[in-house]
């Protein structure tokens, strides 16, 4: 119902009041990435629409020489740190959109998976040292990341490559990466 009146607009926003999980499901199963924002103190549900979107189809994916000589012993995870990737998140990013009643939606949605919606984090070790890692969703047979960290330099780097080649062999037809930025192309 929103979507074709943020069409007829030119917007890629809409807000809301309740952050109800089964709320953030159907957002995400529609396409929109889930985040919040703060309107007169108070934190607000952001339904995201991107007009354009970067998506990852795996047969793309180039990995350059630098990330395949930093991969050397770290391990690549996934949900096994879902609420550190959020604190370390939330640390890096100083305007972080990550506030408290999104992220406990977000923790029931990665507890409880929603139809065909399911929250998780993708992580990247260095020994028992979390160094980089991620949060997103999966409807069906794509992964969309909301937000990410690192913590030593490439380990970022590593995270993404990582991350894709774990979907492409979990059987994810694509990757939402979300609006454009330069490190993503």
């Amino acid at each position: 119902l929103v979507g074709p009146i943020l069409e007829k607009i030119g917007e890629e926003f809409c807000c809301c009041g309740s952050f109800d999980p089964y709320l953030i499901s159907k957002l995400c199963y529609e396409g929109y990435l889930p985040m919040a924002t703060m309107v007169c103190g108070r934190p607000v549900l952001l339904g995201k629409l991107h007009h354009q979107r970067c998506i990852l189809y795996f047969d793309d994916l180039h990995i350059s020489k630098k990330v395949r000589i930093r991969v050397g012993n770290l391990e690549i995870s996934v949900d096994r740190a879902f609420d550190k990737c959020i604190e370390y998140i939330k640390q890096q990013h100083d305007e972080c959109w990550l506030y408290p009643p999104l992220v406990k939606a977000f923790k029931i949605l990665h507890e409880t998976m929603n139809g065909n919606v399911g929250f998780h984090s993708i992580e990247v070790w260095e020994g028992t040292e979390l160094v980089a890692g991620e949060i997103g969703y999966t409807v069906g047979s794509y992964y969309t990341s909301l937000t990410a960290f690192y913590r030593k330099n490439s380990t970022g780097s590593v995270q993404l490559c990582a991350a894709a080649k774990l979907l492409e062999k979990s059987g994810f037809s694509f990757w939402n990466l979300g609006m454009e930025m330069d490190y993503k192309f």
